[in-house]
């Protein structure tokens, strides 16, 4: 980062990321404004969420988030992939939980999306007030990027700056590609389908804990409805006075419901001795699973409610399994 005078003179040099919602134009044009409206602006807050912990969001487009920061090629890719899978879980978990018979439900199946990355420099420009946008022709070349002759709807694309940074095996994974742009010039770059992340994720999702599997199996019958079970576990205030927690943060998951939360599992904080508790948060009448630790409500007969708990992996093999992230993102949604 070289330094000309005041904040707006640094150069930067890092990546440029273009987080793009392909068939945006044309859902919008099928669709109302308030609804369409809705739907991206849930679908580019799960980019935000996923992509925003290691990059700044710097713009916003209709249907696009650009990201600038400085990651390693390698690193990058594996924030992406991460990001496109959340976007994919949220897609579907719009569809599966929609009552809606408007045309924005319906065509939510026509959106995907698209990732380009490109390393160069960019500086920030005031637009007046607190407002800003990024400046310089490695910028320009980042969106022009936008408009290409990739012959798909889903897909990462580097450019070559950071294609060099991949090891051979990684590099061999991307088609060459090159795009040229008046007054940008010849852009060698290479990209590959995204539809083998999704279905690796896909295929690595757990939809049921069964009872022999589950190093601990728990069932309880408790003498109340299911509407009442499920607030129990749902009602933050419940939630907090059950774990014995001083504060409660949630999270909602598609269309403000509790199906495919992210993270997915109310968020609980000690206060007194810093210790974070988390659990998973289900619709009352579905056996829904995550990956490895599994809850669930199941009406019994009228006015009893039976719950169910299974672990399949302690919380320690959970940690060494993914350092770090066990407990933070091992509780993703899987199916039905």
């Amino acid at each position: 980062m070289k330094a000309r005078g005041g904040r707006h003179a640094l150069v930067h040099t890092g990546v440029l990321v273009q987080a793009d919602i392909s068939g945006y134009t044309r859902y919008v044009s099928r669709t109302a404004i308030q609804d369409s409206s809705a739907t991206v602006r849930e679908l580019l807050g799960v980019l935000v969420d996923e992509v925003g912990a290691r990059l700044e969001a710097a713009q916003f487009e209709g249907d696009s988030v650009t990201f600038v920061g400085d990651l390693r090629a390698a690193e990058l890719v594996d924030v992406l992939e991460q990001a496109y899978v959340a976007f994919r879980r949220r897609l579907r978990d719009m569809q599966k939980c929609n009552s809606c018979d408007c045309e924005a439900c319906a065509r939510t199946t026509d959106l995907a999306l698209k990732l380009i990355a490109h390393r160069g420099q960019y500086a920030w420009q005031p637009l007046g007030g607190a407002r800003e946008q990024l400046h310089g022709s490695d910028v320009n070349a980042s969106f022009r990027l936008l408009k290409n002759h990739v012959p798909s709807s889903e897909y990462l694309l580097l450019t070559s700056p950071l294609l060099e940074q991949l090891d051979d095996k990684q590099r061999a994974e991307y088609t060459p590609h090159v795009e040229e742009y008046e007054h940008v010039g010849r852009i060698e770059c290479g990209f590959r389908s995204l539809a083998p992340i999704w279905q690796k994720a896909l295929a690595a999702e757990r939809t049921r804990v069964s009872r022999e599997e589950a190093r601990i199996y728990s069932e309880i019958l408790v003498p109340s409805a299911i509407e009442r079970t499920w607030g129990m576990f749902t009602d933050p205030e419940s939630v907090r006075r059950l774990n014995a927690s001083l504060r409660i943060a949630t999270h909602t998951g598609a269309r403000g419901t509790f199906r495919g939360a992210e993270p997915a599992f109310s968020r609980l904080r000690d206060e007194v001795n810093g210790a974070a508790v988390h659990d998973r948060a289900l619709e009352p009448g579905r056996r829904w699973h995550p990956s490895r630790n599994g809850l669930a409500l199941g009406a019994r007969r009228c006015g009893q409610a039976r719950i169910h708990r299974g672990f399949s992996e302690s919380p320690d093999e959970a940690a060494a399994r993914e350092p770090g992230r066990a407990r933070a993102r091992g509780f993703n949604p899987g199916g039905r």
